[in-house]
């Protein structure tokens, strides 16, 4: 899905390009370490909010299926 949609391919193509031309910086081990670590950490909070945004959705097509009434017994308790 992702690989049909000309946004997330032209950002792709663009992250490719960037990633060329920071490779080519001239950097000190010590600032390509800390530029590294920011972009996996950015990275990694990108993705867990992905994550949460996918969750809440599904969370919520439950919600709006039982009040609906199309899924039953979801909010009895035993």
């Amino acid at each position: 899905m992702a690989m049909a949609d000309e946004i997330y391919k032209s950002d792709r193509e663009a992250e490719d390009e960037l990633e060329k031309r920071y490779e080519s910086l001239e950097l000190t081990r010590e600032q390509r370490i800390i530029i590294n670590d920011y972009i996996a950490s950015t990275s990694t909070v990108n993705h867990r909010y992905a994550d949460i945004a996918y969750m809440s959705g599904i969370k919520n097509t439950i919600h709006m299926l039982v009040s609906l009434g199309l899924i039953k017994g979801m909010g009895e308790k035993n």
